[in-house]
């Protein structure tokens, strides 16, 4: 069996095109224009590459479904998202049975500034709250198997150097299997709140490894060390307002765009030998 369930990017053609589509998905539950795939240039926030999704909260479900899993009973994923004038607790994630029951889900806590990761189990729910969360982008990952002394595991990855993990105590989840998957502003544990907006980019589950971060500042996933040519395509988008979009993650900051700060923080690293991927995630 292949290691990725889904990977599952914006872009439907190059970088340069900027199309930005949601077909990946295989269905999504929303009220007029509440989920929508654009670029930076249009005016989402983007984390890897230039397009993300955009969840406008109205008080009702507003998600994507990916029904790719099929019974699984290991499983690791990880998203980017962007929370921006969002007042009240919502749910972010959601992982279900074949029968549409939750396995897992993470709510964002207004009043803690944090993620609440709930499991379900033989005995009841474990809840794993992990934070603070930063003002930008804020990477989630979760790595869950099916066993009877799991040890479930949650990482928070934060703008520079600063990450959180903690792990469940052990719980029998043996019983469960993994069937489907919802991302955006899902109806419970919480209500979806009358107003903000979500951004979330760089959705990645897998059965077999665990994705990790991205490299922060990197426009080329061929190589693993920042240079001059990611400096130049990230002032590139800045100096044309987004006419000449960046690949890969250029908003090294993760403040939610891409700026002259971006561009100096990517020159000092390279200029002070600390440009090795590694060390810039």
């Amino acid at each position: 069996m292949a290691s990725v369930l889904t990977s599952l990017v914006w872009a439907a053609s190059s970088v340069s095109a900027q199309t930005c589509t949601l077909d990946n998905w295989t269905s999504s539950v929303k009220t007029g224009d509440t989920l929508l795939a654009a670029s930076r240039a249009q005016g989402n926030k983007a984390y890897a590459g230039p397009c993300s999704l955009k969840v406008t909260l109205n008080s009702s479900a507003a998600y994507l479904v990916d029904d790719t899993p099929t019974a699984e009973t290991t499983f690791n994923v990880r998203f980017y998202f962007f929370l921006q004038s969002v007042g009240a607790d919502v749910t972010l994630f959601e992982a279900l049975d074949a029968s549409d029951n939750s396995v897992m889900s993470a709510t964002y806590d207004q009043s803690a500034n944090l993620v609440n990761v709930v499991f379900e189990h033989s005995g009841g729910t474990e809840t794993v709250p992990i934070g603070p969360l930063t003002t930008g982008w804020n990477s989630l990952e979760i790595q869950w198997e099916a066993k009877a002394a799991e040890r479930a595991v949650v990482s928070l990855g934060n703008s520079a150097t600063a990450s959180n993990s903690a792990g469940s105590a052990e719980i029998d989840t043996s019983a469960l299997t993994i069937g489907s998957v919802r991302l955006g502003a899902i109806p419970s544990p919480a209500t979806v709140p009358s107003s903000g907006v979500i951004f979330f980019d760089d959705y990645d589950s897998r059965r077999d490894t665990v994705p990790g971060r991205l490299c922060r500042g990197l426009t080329d996933s061929s190589r693993s060390a920042l240079n001059l040519e990611d400096v130049q395509a990230i002032f590139a988008e800045f100096a044309t307002g987004g006419g000449s979009p960046a690949s890969g993650t250029p908003d090294y900051d993760q403040n939610g765009s891409v700026d002259l700060q971006d561009v100096s923080d990517v020159f000092s690293r390279f200029a002070t030998g600390q440009n090795a991927c590694s060390a810039n995630s």
